[in-house]
């Protein structure tokens, strides 16, 4: 039953994610034209492809800081099912044109925007289990015992 419900959690958390970044992308679009700045500045192509992406890559994870906090409280199974739970029902919702009727565009734009899609939430949520996993002390310092000392 636990696992049921952390694995649905998993999906609405991936479902709520993806109209967030949605939201915020269209505003940001809206109100800082990045790309038309860009195209304006001679970018085109997969120049103007990989200038959008520098961009929407630490608004992506940015805006994943907190599903990977609330992913990383999921039990028992492990993160990458749960990260894998969040992420491929939306993935294939936005890449449906490409992955059902074929419609391929140049690989490397492909590519380009797959990855604030996917490596985005990654680095977001083990960003966010590094700031809150407790800290080991180092003993490095401390010398090791002699042999045959008690």
């Amino acid at each position: 039953m636990r696992v049921m419900f952390s694995s649905i959690s998993a999906l609405v958390i991936g479902l709520l994610q993806f109209s967030l970044i949605v939201f915020c992308i269209s505003f940001f679009a809206l109100h800082f034209p990045i790309s038309a700045w860009l195209a304006h500045n001679g970018f085109g192509g997969t120049k103007l492809l990989l200038g959008v992406t520098v961009v929407e890559f630490p608004i992506h994870v940015v805006l994943w800081l907190p599903a990977g906090y609330l992913l990383l409280r999921l039990r028992p199974l492990p993160l990458w099912v749960y990260l894998a739970l969040a992420l491929v029902p939306t993935w294939v919702w936005i890449n449906r044109l490409v992955l059902f009727q074929g419609e391929f565009s140049p690989i490397g734009s492909m590519l380009l925007s797959w990855i604030p899609e996917l490596v985005a939430p990654v680095v977001a949520t083990l960003a966010v289990a590094k700031l809150i996993r407790p800290q080991m002390p180092n003993n490095s310092f401390k010398p090791k015992p002699l042999r045959g000392s008690a």
